[in-house]
């Protein structure tokens, strides 16, 4: 799984004729601006999963923050870190100079996947244990990234279902409108993800 992830920083990396002598730290720079969002909305997830082991998230739900509240708190102020880390490091740090709405529509899609990724978490599992498995397999989400590196035939309709196919295509087709759709997906996916069961 994690060599297959790679592949979807290398793909941007491979068609951008960076000099060999440059790929690891264009691969390094690459991996932490995909994974940014993951790694603000995980540890998020396993707050709340951990809060939801030891009966805290119950109790927390009927202070005058409420259940919203506790959510917004939990996950809406990671994803809004997330976004914003991803928006720092686009700009000095993208192989291809993106205009300001290119960076803020990549950005707020990395926010959203991150939100997404740990509402997938909470949904998924019910301790923490089976949060790290449910992590593992929701990074998969990223994966469909790459196929608008990769794929041009019909079968790249397969995966408009996916949020991160929405932003690879708005790398490669230098497109950023394409990034909206990304999250439009991604607030489907996290429609249909979300519960008032999973605290």
């Amino acid at each position: 799984i994690v060599f297959t992830q790679r592949a979807i920083f290398f793909a941007p990396i491979g068609e951008a004729n960076i000099k060999e002598s440059s790929t690891g730290a264009a691969m390094a720079l690459g991996s932490f601006i995909g994974y940014a969002p993951a790694m603000f909305c995980f540890a998020a997830a396993m707050v709340v999963l951990e809060e939801r082991d030891e009966g805290m998230a119950s109790y927390l739900c009927i202070t005058p923050l409420g259940r919203n509240g506790y959510l917004i708190s939990r996950l809406g102020v990671p994803a809004v870190l997330a976004a914003a880390a991803s928006g720092a490091l686009l700009i000095p740090f993208s192989l291809q100079r993106l205009q300001g709405p290119a960076v803020g529509i990549l950005a707020v899609n990395g926010g959203a996947y991150g939100l997404l990724y740990a509402l997938l978490i909470l949904r998924f599992s019910s301790n923490r244990l089976e949060g790290m498995a449910a992590a593992k397999l929701s990074s998969l989400l990223m994966l469909p990234a790459a196929g608008a590196f990769f794929i041009h035939d019909g079968m790249k309709y397969l995966l408009w279902i996916f949020p991160s196919y929405w932003a690879g295509l708005s790398v490669s087709e230098q497109q950023p409108a394409l990034g909206l759709a990304g999250i439009v997906c991604a607030a489907i996916w996290g429609c249909c993800c979300y519960s008032p069961h999973i605290l």
